[in-house]
């Protein structure tokens, strides 16, 4: 939820939980849960404002954020111009590199923490709607390549990506080898990233490369 905030430009400010909860769960697993959920918003620099719980016979969780940011600033999805550039705010890979360490019994501490505690890019996102350079953008849950065609297909473009320049989170590589998942279903599809993928003009790249203090990576281009 804050990483769809953040997607926009927005100023997290605060989110709202449903719970549907079995009877029998025990109430420390509800007390872990909540307590995740606060760990989450402090981080972003959000309230937990409330919410509800109902009883049913599985769990369900579902939340909603809230955040501010200027009319004139804000990121959609659409907007990408020929001759702009392409970037994401980090590496890829790591959610999905996790997922598969997890399934196959195989080391990776890094990526299994980046699966289950995944961090929205809240400070990213207010810097680049502040910089009023960016002319599309959108978090990278779904997998890279689901969001490029989003783009793509919101913006009336086409993107030109460079494999070679897609950053790849460490260990990556060595799950991919040892779990025999190709090393371009982890980077490109599996998704749970939630990076930030944009778009900008050229002449930004220097400012917005300083601003997001080296969390810019550039990777391909906007074509007509």
């Amino acid at each position: 939820n804050f990483s769809d905030i953040a997607a926009m430009g927005a100023r997290p400010i605060g989110l709202v939980m449903a719970y549907t909860l079995p009877r029998d769960m025990p109430f420390n697993r509800l007390e872990s849960i909540s307590q995740g959920v606060n760990d989450c918003c402090q981080a972003v620099g959000a309230d937990l404002l409330g919410g509800d719980t109902k009883e049913g016979t599985g769990i369900v969780l579902a939340g909603t954020a809230l955040g501010l940011v200027d009319k004139d600033k804000i990121l959609l999805r659409r907007g990408a111009r020929e001759g702009d550039m392409v970037a994401v705010t980090g590496p890829l890979g790591l959610s999905a590199a996790g997922y598969e360490a997890i399934r196959n019994g195989i080391e990776g501490p890094r990526a299994v923490r980046a699966l289950l505690e995944p961090q929205p890019r809240t400070a990213e996102g207010m810097v680049l709607a502040a910089s009023g350079q960016v002319t599309s953008c959108m978090d990278i849950t779904d997998g890279l390549a689901y969001s490029i065609g989003e783009l793509s297909r919101q913006s009336g473009a086409g993107f030109e990506v460079i494999w070679e320049n897609i950053p790849v989170g460490e260990g990556v590589r060595e799950v991919s080898r040892k779990s025999g998942v190709p090393l371009e279903d982890l980077v490109l599809h599996f998704g749970g990233d939630y990076e930030l993928l944009f778009t900008f003009s050229p002449q930004a790249a220097t400012p917005l490369q300083k601003a997001l203090e080296g969390r810019m990576h550039i990777i391909g281009q906007v074509k007509g």
